[in-house]
């Protein structure tokens, strides 16, 4: 996945076997996709003008894809309906039971295809729920939620310190993206940060950043600047169209906000 080139593998009847680009890292991963077709007339049949999927899912995120030209008739747990670019339309569905569950869609021809069944492009004009301004864009509202791309685990400190060590393994896919940006939040405080490239171990380059010293790097961080604004920035060479880069960002936050101790009252 980081660089989009394909490996080499063996199918047997035991399996597919797969040799990585590289060994994996110390405190790192190896990241791959498997695509394959599969062919089973007992999970996906068709009767008439429609036909019916069954399969069986573990937990987490999961998105199936219906044919063009196919609209979704019925499906027995709650999923989101969304459209892929090219009009043929997705679900999107997390499975949150501690178990597998069966997943049942029924599907039926007639659905519009080309130009005519394309989705119109989200923009970032904001939900209309009150209050507006505050409200999520139409772009996040209306993200695939199954495309997981940050995963983040907390190390809570002693209470009275008010901090927490946490890292975040986040994958930036967009081409040209050179940098990771981190806004600490107001009241808060960022401390002994460090940065790596999970598929590499390579180390990046970091700093923090406050107030003026944003705005004459000419630092995009998506709001206004104050004097009081503090960020970490991690430096990466910019991504290339098809690949992609899975980073681990680290640091100390102390957030008396948020994470408070409290005296046991006396008996």
């Amino acid at each position: 996945m980081m660089t989009g080139e394909s490996l080499k593998f063996l199918v047997s009847a035991r399996g597919i076997a797969i040799t990585l680009a590289r060994p994996v890292p110390p405190r790192g991963q190896g990241r791959i996709r498997i695509e394959k077709t599969v062919t089973d007339a007992k999970a996906y049949a068709r009767a008439g003008d429609g036909g019916t999927f069954t399969v069986p899912l573990g937990a987490g995120r999961h998105n199936l894809v219906l044919p063009a030209g196919y609209e979704l008739t019925a499906c027995n747990i709650p999923v989101r309906v969304l459209a892929e670019d090219d009009g043929r339309t997705k679900l999107d569905l997390m499975n949150v039971a501690p178990g597998n569950i069966t997943l049942v869609v029924k599907i039926r021809a007639g659905a519009l295809t080309g130009d005519a069944a394309k989705p119109k492009a989200l923009t970032n004009n904001r939900s209309w729920e009150p209050p507006p301004s505050q409200g999520p864009t139409e772009r996040q509202r209306l993200a695939e939620r199954a495309h997981l791309d940050r995963d983040i685990v907390y190390f809570l400190q002693e209470p009275s310190t008010n901090a927490f060590f946490l890292y975040h393994d986040y994958t930036e896919s967009r081409p040209g993206v050179d940098k990771y940006i981190n806004v600490v939040r107001t009241g808060s405080g960022s401390s002994n940060p460090s940065a790596y490239i999970l598929d590499t171990g390579e180390e990046l380059k970091h700093e923090t950043l406050k107030g003026a010293e944003i705005t004459t790097k000419r630092i995009d961080i998506g709001g206004t600047v104050t004097p009081e604004t503090e960020i970490v920035v991690s430096y990466f060479a910019p991504v290339k169209p098809g690949q992609s880069v899975r980073l681990r960002l680290s640091e100390t936050y102390t957030a008396p906000q948020s994470y408070q101790g409290r005296k046991r009252p006396a008996r």
